[in-house]
Parts: structure tokens; C-alpha cells; sequence
């Protein structure tokens, strides 16, 4: 664990750590990318308190670059 940030009031906290080990299923690894097929992996959202939520429309959208005003 790195950090525990206090937030807003009462017991909530935001917790930093540094990910040092993760295991993923077998054919979502891509080793050429270092990438995650996040289409098969089909992963679930956290909301809130014990909300989640199923992601079912996966899209790309490029970052403007450091120099854009808007």
C-alpha cells in the first residue's frame, strides 16, 4: 500500500498501492501487446456501496493531445 487519502466525511478512504503481481485467464493475455482482450474478458464495473454494473458496449476514443484547448 502506498497512500490512504481521507474522503469527504466519516470512515472513506481512497487507497493507492502499486500492482505487483496479476493473474489472468488463459487467451485474454495478448504477449505481442501487453495487452488485455477486454472484449472477452467482459469485465464488471463498481458503482457504489454494493452497486455493479455489466459492461456491454466497449468502444475507443482517442485522447487529444497535450496542446488541445477544448
Amino acid at each position: 500500500m502506498d497512500r490512504i487519502i481521507p474522503v469527504g466525511r466519516g470512515p472513506n478512504s481512497l487507497v493507492l498501492g502499486e500492482i505487483v503481481c496479476f493473474h489472468v485467464r488463459d487467451g485474454l493475455y495478448d504477449p505481442a501487446t501487453g495487452r488485455i482482450d477486454m472484449h472477452q474478458l467482459r469485465p464488471v464495473g463498481r458503482l457504489a456501496g454494493n452497486l455493479y454494473s455489466h459492461i456491454h458496449d466497449i468502444f475507443e476514443m482517442k485522447r487529444p493531445n497535450e496542446r488541445y484547448a477544448g
